[in-house]
């Protein structure tokens, strides 16, 4: 595995494509972005045409695929509250906004548009519908 700092940089971009969720699950689990697409490529079974677009149940299908233990949860109030409230240090998040994904861990949110502490990204007031907790 890669230094996450050094993906997220990568990643950050990457914003034209509506790879969000592969984004999120690449930084969650510390690979790269190229590898994830290929991941979910094979696992979701999606040809070369595929440009990233996921949903809940392909993430978690490729989460079990790499054997990565997570806990699913339900959530409520804004990304900014949300980082605050109900997220540890250390521990890494995939959160769902709406139709958008994000990757949370220490308090910074990253996304293929932008890496920035939750009070200062621009989607700090989105709602927050679910999360999943990536164990380390």
């Amino acid at each position: 595995m890669r230094n996450t700092d050094q993906i997220n940089q990568a990643v950050a971009s990457e914003d034209m494509l509506p790879n969000c969720g592969v984004v999120a699950v690449a930084n969650a689990i510390g690979e790269t972005t190229e590898k994830m697409m290929e991941t979910f490529r094979q696992v979701c079974k999606r040809d070369g045409r595929w440009q990233g677009r996921t949903n809940y149940v392909m993430r978690r299908k490729v989460l079990k695929h790499l054997k990565v233990k997570f806990t699913e949860k339900r959530a409520s109030g804004s990304l900014k509250k949300f980082v605050e409230w109900q997220t540890a240090r250390d521990k890494k998040y995939i959160v769902t906004l709406g139709d958008h994904i994000v990757f949370v861990c220490n308090g910074i949110v990253h996304d293929q548009h932008e890496i920035k502490p939750a009070d200062e990204h621009k989607f700090a007031s989105k709602r927050v519908k679910s999360f999943i907790e990536v164990a380390a």
